[in-house]
């Protein structure tokens, strides 16, 4: 690929001399063991090209190489190759190689490369490369196409994995064609490397006709805008024509320059940044789009009014609504560095920005918080990640899977009203703090409904750890069942204590990357988080693993894996309807194409985004649901005799949707 396909393109920038790629010994999957060695000459500059005529191919070189195996599965290839191109043009040259001993790397295999060239200098090139069968060869050849796909590759239509001589020809030869046929100057896999090669040349106007844009080269077109702040113009090439496009860029003048004026220019910007960034604070609000909002005085050039909400939960709680009494649901306040911090509690505002999340991204920082609280789910997920996310998890949400789970949040339920019954007769008062109980109750709900765990914490009154009591070696090692998955549920508490407040380490961490390296040391907030997130990670791996066996997708555990993974398996109940086995199959189901899946660690990360989800904010609307019925006895009176009709302490869902009362409340 490098060798056929990438260095003769590097001629048409101005590339030329010196650009040499040699094969020390070559290797073949799986095992690979192959050794290149590659020399490139300094450029100063790379030249702006204007590469719009493709013209007709004249010839087509290529090279059949074959690793631990016969010489004449080469010569195969090469007969079977020009089979099918000497029907277009007769300048056709394969070369073939063959590598034994020494030379070759530690498998055998085989591949055909491919080159056609123009007569005005455009490339098209193409690749096959054998690939064994053996047990398992779906998943070979299913990997091998997601692999295609991220290249913009669609191959559905050619057969499957080659394994003869003829088949790798085969393919090779097609794929070629196709480039051919889809036009341009350049062949989709190294559309990517002419665009980067534009966007760095001299500062002038660079221009290049391509085919069809694949999904890589896409998606490398936003990343250049973002990292240069470079746009191309994009046009048709024809009016009527078949897909080609005109692209074309302004250079951004890129020079290697020396290494003395490269240190003298770092400097200078290590000089001018601070002072640069010490501006944009000083001036950041006198241009805001937020100033005219009304809002809160005063405040600190660096914390901002962080110091006001940073002395209690009740402070926060009682600033906030403070503001929103003088200010309006509606206004400003000063957070780190001066910057403005728009707050909003309008209903409206909040439906929009939720309905619209692929407009209103979350900022770097919050999101270095967010991934370190609960990973990187779909809470953490941004643009087209968290539109894929989505998509593989919204069956799991649907209306039928909810209604199968109403008997056990009952269950939980019946089990909270024990435990307060206990209570208030071990107690002395006649008041109970109902917080930590529905707190409770909504974890062990989100642990069964979740991943089919049961925590336990309702009826483990003593489940809340001391932060600074350390995890039993037991745990540890994942021994004792019940100390593993309060584990899980202890890592999620301490990731989301609510009495820490806005730490000064946690905002300098967030806002000074390159600090993070250094204070994380010294910051046993950010510790603790990291030693709760890999709790998380350990425990949610083998919830993941368990529930891919159990549905077929990996195959099963021996007796000491069982025995190593008792801890997972101690408290759950195989229904397969939780919501992590429902992602699961979602996520491997033939209707969802491989490049579209979740990835393991992404289906991992899930697990603490289903605890915030249905935790602490549904525990959370319960309290406000009782408070507001506890401010209204006659509400509370007539729903309890609503309630009283039913004839089990479980109904279903179809029993509660009759209850007309119940529904209003």
């Amino acid at each position: 690929l490098i060798r056929i396909g990438l260095l003769p393109l590097l001629s048409i920038f101005g590339v030329e001399d010196g650009v040499e790629l040699k094969i020390k010994k070559r290797g073949a999957l799986p095992g690979g063991g192959g050794e290149v060695q590659f020399l490139a000459p300094v450029v100063k500059s790379l030249k702006t090209i204007n590469f719009v005529n493709a013209g007709r191919v004249k010839r087509i070189r290529g090279i059949a190489h074959a690793v631990r195996v016969s010489p004449q599965f080469s010569n195969r290839m090469v007969d079977a190759s020009r089979s099918i191109l000497n029907r277009f043009i007769p300048d056709i040259y394969i070369h073939s190689d063959v590598y034994k001993g020494d030379d070759s790397g530690k498998s055998p295999g085989y591949a055909l490369s491919l080159l056609a060239e123009t007569t005005e200098g455009a490339l098209f090139y193409s690749e096959a490369v054998s690939v064994p069968r053996k047990e398992g060869s779906k998943q070979e050849e299913e990997k091998r196409r997601k692999k295609d796909r991220i290249f913009g590759e669609d191959r559905e239509d050619e057969g499957p994995v080659p394994v003869t001589p003829e088949d790798v020809a085969l393919r090779a030869s097609r794929e070629l064609l196709l480039e051919v046929q889809r036009g341009g100057c350049v062949d989709r896999k190294h559309q990517w490397i002419a665009l980067l090669y534009m966007v760095l040349g001299s500062e002038d106007v660079g221009k290049i006709r391509m085919g069809p844009l694949t999904v890589r080269s896409i998606q490398f077109l936003r990343d250049l805008k973002e990292t240069f702040g470079t746009s191309f113009k994009i046009v048709p090439a024809e009016e009527n024509g078949d897909g080609e496009l005109l692209l074309s860029c302004y250079g951004t003048g890129y020079t290697n320059i020396s290494l003395v004026k490269t240190f003298s220019y770092a400097s200078l910007v290590l000089l001018l940044t601070p002072i640069f960034k010490l501006i944009t604070i000083l001036i950041r609000p006198y241009f805001s789009p937020l100033r005219e909002l009304r809002g809160p005085p005063g405040g600190s050039w660096i914390t901002g009014h962080i110091n006001d909400l940073n002395r209690s939960e009740k402070d926060r709680a009682e600033c906030h609504l403070n503001w929103v009494k003088e200010y309006g649901h509606v206004y400003v306040y000063k957070s780190l560095l001066n910057g403005d911090r728009l707050t909003t509690t309008d209903p409206k505002a909040l439906n929009h920005i939720l309905a619209n999340y692929m407009n209103y991204y979350k900022p770097v920082q919050l999101r270095l918080t967010v991934g370190q609280l609960i990973g990187e789910g779909l809470i953490f997920a941004e643009g087209a990640a968290h539109k894929r996310q989505r998509r593989v998890m919204n069956p799991s949400f649907s209306l039928g899977h909810i209604r199968e789970m109403t008997e056990l949040f009952f269950v939980k339920a019946l089990e909270m009203r024990d435990a307060l019954s206990a209570n208030i007769e071990a107690g002395s008062s006649s008041t109970v703090n109902i917080i930590p109980f529905i707190s409770r109750c909504t974890l062990d709900i989100i642990g069964l409904a979740g991943f089919n765990t049961d925590f336990n914490t309702v009826k483990n009154t003593n489940w809340e750890r001391s932060e600074k009591q350390p995890e039993t070696a037991a745990a540890k090692s994942g021994n004792q069942p019940e100390e593993a998955t309060s584990d899980l549920a202890d890592a999620f508490a301490k990731s989301f204590r609510t009495d820490q407040g806005y730490a000064m380490m946690q905002i300098l961490l967030a806002w000074i990357p390159p600090l993070r390296s250094v204070l994380f040391l010294f910051d046993s907030t950010t510790r603790a988080a990291e030693d709760a997130q890999a709790t998380m990670r350990r425990i949610g791996r083998r919830l993941v693993e368990e529930r891919k066996r159990e549905l077929g997708f990996l195959p099963q555990q021996t007796a000491d894996e069982r025995r190593e993974d008792q801890d997972v398996n101690a408290t759950r109940q195989g229904t397969g309807k939780d919501l992590l086995s429902l992602m699961i199959k979602a996520n491997m189901s033939p209707d969802v194409s491989p490049e579209q899946r979740m990835t393991d660690a992404e289906v991992m990360h899930q697990i603490p985004t289903f605890m915030v989800a249905g935790h602490e904010t549904t525990a959370t609307g319960l309290v406000w649901a009782l408070y507001s019925i506890s401010l209204h006895p006659d509400v509370q009176s007539r729903l309890r005799t609503e309630l009283y009709t039913l004839s089990s302490l479980t109904p279903t869902m179809d029993e509660l949707n009759e209850l007309s009362y119940f529904d209003a409340v």
